[in-house]
């Protein structure tokens, strides 16, 4: 059962309008003009989010069997196998990566088809993947 009523959490949110477009004017507790709380709740801001996710959907399902998009579709949803495992050797770019990084480039970089890399927030997944990237180019 919830604590607070509709209306308390109204109470809490922005007003829609008002003040200067540029939001410079100052309006009471130093807010910009028009806007007498300290958050909103949009509730359309995310639907260009599962939009796009579902228009991705729709072309991955459509796509064309001899096509690039159906190949990963198929592998993704394990319904093909992926292309063997091509050996490749490489030398690293970036020498702060550690162990579990290097073998995560080596493994996308010898993937026949697609590649995951996945972790925790804070454990180099983009910095592993810049080096994906760097070493492709």
């Amino acid at each position: 059962m919830l604590d607070h009523s509709v209306d308390d959490i109204d109470r809490r949110m922005p007003s829609a309008g008002g003040g200067d477009p540029d939001g410079s004017a100052g309006g009471a507790g130093g807010l910009p003009r028009g806007i007498d709380r300290e958050y909103a709740l949009d509730p359309d801001a995310p639907e260009v989010t599962f939009d796009r996710g579902d228009q991705a959907i729709a072309r991955a399902r459509a796509a064309l069997a001899t096509s690039d998009l159906a190949r990963i579709r198929d592998v993704a949803a394990l319904v093909k196998p992926p292309r063997p495992v091509a050996p490749v050797s490489w030398t690293t770019l970036d020498d702060a990566l550690d162990e579990r990084q290097r073998a995560a480039v080596d493994a996308a970089l010898r993937a026949g088809d697609l590649a995951l890399i996945h972790g925790p927030p804070g454990t180099g997944k983009t910095r592993t993947l810049v080096e994906v990237v760097r070493q492709r180019v």
